[in-house]
C-alpha cells in the first residue's frame, strides 16, 4: 500500500514540475525546424455575463465589460462578431430585425447593425437608466423599462427613421417586461412589486396587481407569457403564477434548488425554465390537467443566472450568468438529469488577439490596458517572462478593443470604441510611455507596418488607412474604391486587413471578394470566392496568401491573369471553436493557425491537394501537417514567432475555472 502511495506521489509531483514547466515558457519540439514555446504568464479575464437575447439561430450576449458577443448555432456554434458598446453598463438587450438594441445603465438605447459592428442609432430613453427590453412578437415594436417609472415605446418606420413615445409612466423603475402572443397587450413588473397589464394602441392600464411582503421590499424580476397566464419571478425567490386577463394570482411556486431572487423565466414549448442568485436552473411543467409538474433545480452556475434564453429552433435553452459560463441544456438532458454542455469563452476571428507576439515580446490586451512583457530565449532554461509595461491609455469610450506595437517596441498604438491613442516606448530601466497624439477616431485593428507606421481599419468598417507616428496619413483605400457594383455599398464594409513591409496590402470586403494591392500596381486584383474567409495573412515575400474558412486552409496565389487556390490544411473535426490567429514561420516555410482549443502548422510549399479521402488529419495528407499539442483544458489566446525559429503559444489555464465549479456541472467542454 505505501508503494502505492509513493508512486502516486511521485506521478503527482511530475505532473506538478511538468504543468510549471509549461507555465514558465518551456520549449518543445515540433519537427526539425521549429521549436514551440509555451506561454501562460498572460491571464485572460473573462468578464460575467449581464444580458442576453435570442433569435432563431443567433444568439447575442452582454457581458459586464461591456461588449457584446454575436453567436451562431448554426452546426459549430461559434462566436461571428462582437460589437463594441458604449463603455456604459448594460442591463438589457433585444434582437431587432437585422440590429441589436442594447439597453444602458447611461438611459440610452444604442441600435447596432451586428454584421457591421457599427453603432447605427442612440437614443436617449428620456426616463433614466434603461433596466428592461422586450422585442414585440410581430418584431415591430421594442418596449423600454425605465429608471422613473416610464415604458416607452421604439417603432421604426418604413424609412428607418426611429420613434420614441412614452407609453404610461408608474412610480419606480420598471424591471421586466413581456408581450402577449398578439402584441396587443404588455406587462410590466417594477422594483416594488406592482404588475401592470397595459393596452398598447391606447396606452390605457386596464388591470394592475400587487406583490407584498411584512419584512421587505419586492422586486420583479422577470415575466414570462404562457398560453393563458403569465409567470413573474421576483426578489423572494418566489415564482408566481397569475391569470393574464384578470391579474389574479393563482399560485405561488416556491422551487427546490432555487435560492435568492429569481432573475430569469424561458418558456421552452410546454416547459418553463428559472434561473436563480444562487446559480441553480430549475424546471416547471404544465401538465395536461392544467396544473403545475415541479422538477428540483439544479445548480448550473457559481454566481446568479443573469439569462436564459432559447438557443437555437430546437428545444434547447441557454444559461448564463455572473460566472461568465454559458450552458446549453434541452428538455429532454435535464428530465434524464444529463450535464449541460458548458462553453467556453472565446473571440471571435475578426477580433485583436488577447496576445499578439513581437520579436521577443508580447503584447497583451485587456478592458482596460495593455501589458507588454520581455519572453526569455528558449535556449535558456528555466528563465521567465518579465514585464516591460503596463499602460492604461484612459478613457477611449469603452473598453479597449485594438493595441498593436512595432516591430521594435518603439511604438504602441491603442484603441478603444469612441477614440485612439498613440505612445513612444522609452527604455529606461523599464518602458517609459509618452502619449504622441490623441483623439483621433477609434479603429476596429492596428497593424504596424514598419518601425512607424501603422495600418489600421475605421471603426465603421469603410475605409483602411496607413498612417505615421504623427497622425499623417500615408494612404487610404475607401470602400467604394474597391466595391465595383455601387448597389451593393450601403451593405458592403472591411472585413480585414493585412500590409506588407514593401507597401503590399490585402484587403477583405464583406462581399465575399479579396483586394490584393501589390507594392508596384496599385490596380487591385480581385479574387471573387472568398465568402467564408474568417482569416488572411499575407506572405512576407511573395505575391501569395493566406485564407482560412471555418474549415479549410488555403494559398492563393495572385495573378493579373489567374487568381489559383490551393488547400493545404483543414480545421481538425475534433476541433469545436472556429480559427481564430494565422500566421507566416519563415523558419519552417509552414503557415501556423489556431483556434480556441487547436494549433497547427502547415507547410506552405505543398504543391498537392489535400485528399478528401483520407482520414488522418480531415481530409490533409499528416506529412503536410504538424499538430502542436494542446491541452484539453486550455484555451489558446495568440500565438506568433517570437525568436528566428521559436513559435510561441499562449494559452489560458480553463482548467482553474473548471476545477472550481460545483460536482453537478460536467467536465464536457468546448469552445465557441
Amino acid at each position: 500500500m505505501s508503494m502505492g502511495k509513493n508512486k502516486d506521489r511521485k506521478t503527482r509531483k511530475r505532473k506538478r514540475a511538468t504543468r510549471q514547466q509549461v507555465a514558465d515558457g518551456a520549449v518543445a519540439r515540433s519537427g526539425a525546424s521549429i521549436q514551440i514555446q509555451r506561454c501562460r504568464f498572460v491571464k485572460w479575464e473573462v468578464s460575467g455575463v449581464v444580458a442576453a437575447s435570442s433569435s432563431g439561430s443567433m444568439v447575442v450576449v452582454a457581458r459586464r465589460n461591456g461588449r457584446v458577443e454575436v453567436i451562431s448555432v448554426k452546426g459549430r456554434s461559434c462566436v461571428v462578431g462582437s460589437l463594441p458598446g458604449g463603455g456604459a453598463p448594460i442591463s438589457s438587450l433585444a434582437l431587432f430585425r437585422d440590429l441589436v438594441a442594447v439597453g444602458g445603465l447611461d438611459g440610452f438605447i444604442r441600435f447596432y447593425e451586428y454584421r457591421r459592428r457599427v453603432s447605427v442609432k442612440s437614443l436617449d430613453s428620456q426616463g433614466g437608466a434603461i433596466w428592461s427590453l422586450a422585442l414585440s412578437p410581430d418584431k415591430q415594436t421594442i418596449a423600454v423599462g425605465c429608471e422613473d417609472g416610464s415604458t416607452k415605446l421604439v417603432e421604426v418606420d418604413e424609412l428607418g427613421n426611429f420613434n420614441l413615445r412614452r407609453l404610461f409612466k408608474g412610480a419606480t423603475r420598471v424591471t421586466a417586461l413581456e408581450w402577449s402572443e398578439d402584441s396587443r397587450f404588455l406587462f410590466s413588473g417594477d422594483s416594488e412589486g406592482g404588475i401592470r397589464k397595459v393596452e398598447v394602441p391606447s396606452g390605457k392600464i386596464l388591470e394592475t396587481a400587487q406583490l407584498s411582503s411584512r419584512n421587505e421590499d419586492i422586486c420583479v424580476w422577470c415575466i414570462s407569457y404562457f398560453k393563458d397566464s403569465i409567470l413573474t419571478g421576483d426578489s423572494r425567490g418566489i415564482i408566481t403564477v397569475w391569470n393574464a386577463d384578470m391579474l389574479l394570482a393563482e399560485k405561488e411556486i416556491a422551487m427546490e434548488g432555487l435560492a435568492g431572487d429569481v432573475t430569469s423565466l424561458c418558456v421552452l414549448g410546454n416547459a418553463i425554465f428559472a434561473g436563480a442568485a444562487n446559480g441553480g436552473v430549475g424546471l416547471l411543467e404544465r401538465s395536461v390537467d392544467g396544473g403545475w409538474v415541479i422538477h428540483r433545480a439544479r445548480r448550473a452556475h457559481l454566481g446568479d443566472v443573469r439569462a436564459i434564453v432559447r438557443y437555437g429552433s430546437k428545444d434547447k435553452v441557454m444559461s448564463a450568468g455572473d460566472d461568465s459560463v454559458i450552458a446549453v441544456q434541452s428538455l429532454k438532458s435535464f428530465l434524464s438529469e444529463k450535464s449541460p454542455i458548458v462553453f467556453r469563452p472565446s473571440a471571435a476571428p475578426e477580433e485583436v488577439p488577447v496576445v499578439q507576439f513581437v520579436n521577443g515580446a508580447a503584447l497583451a490586451l485587456y478592458d482596460d490596458r495593455v501589458e507588454v512583457w520581455q519572453l526569455p530565449f528558449a535556449s535558456i532554461s528555466g528563465s521567465k517572462p518579465t514585464m516591460l509595461l503596463r499602460l492604461k491609455p484612459g478613457d477611449l469610450g469603452g473598453s479597449l478593443v485594438a493595441a498593436s506595437i512595432a516591430p521594435d517596441l518603439g511604438y504602441l498604438v491603442v484603441s478603444g470604441p469612441a477614440r485612439m491613442a498613440s505612445f513612444q516606448l522609452k527604455l529606461n530601466g523599464t518602458f517609459e510611455a509618452r502619449a504622441v497624439y490623441r483623439g483621433l477616431p477609434g479603429i476596429r485593428k492596428a497593424s504596424f507596418v514598419s518601425n512607424g507606421t501603422v495600418a489600421a481599419i475605421s471603426m465603421t468598417g469603410d475605409s483602411v488607412m496607413i498612417m505615421d507616428m504623427s497622425a499623417q496619413v500615408q494612404k487610404r483605400w475607401k470602400i467604394e474604391d474597391l466595391v465595383e457594383e455601387k448597389s451593393r455599398l450601403p451593405s458592403t464594409y472591411i472585413q480585414k486587413l493585412d500590409v506588407r513591409v514593401d507597401g503590399a496590402a490585402l484587403i477583405l470586403t464583406s462581399d465575399g471578394s479579396l483586394h490584393f494591392i501589390s507594392s508596384t500596381n496599385s490596380k487591385p486584383i480581385v479574387y471573387r470566392k472568398a465568402s467564408r474567409t474568417v482569416l488572411i495573412s499575407l506572405h512576407p515575400t511573395e505575391d501569395s496568401a493566406a485564407v482560412v474558412t471555418r474549415k479549410t486552409m488555403s494559398i492563393i496565389t495572385f495573378n493579373e491573369s489567374e487568381c489559383k487556390k490551393r488547400i493545404i490544411a483543414r480545421i481538425p473535426e475534433t476541433a469545436k471553436s472556429s480559427a481564430a490567429g494565422v500566421s507566416f514561420v519563415e523558419s519552417c516555410d509552414s503557415w501556423a493557425l489556431h483556434g480556441a482549443d487547436f494549433a497547427l502548422l502547415a507547410r506552405a510549399s505543398r504543391t498537392q491537394e489535400a485528399n478528401p479521402s483520407s482520414k488522418r488529419v480531415r481530409g490533409v495528407d499528416a506529412s503536410g501537417v504538424t499538430s502542436i499539442p494542446i491541452e484539453k483544458s486550455s484555451n489558446i489566446i495568440g500565438m506568433g514567432k517570437v525568436h528566428s525559429g521559436v513559435l510561441a503559444v499562449a494559452d489560458w489555464p480553463w482548467e482553474r475555472v473548471v476545477q472550481s465549479l460545483p460536482p453537478a456541472l460536467p467536465r464536457k467542454l468546448f469552445a465557441i
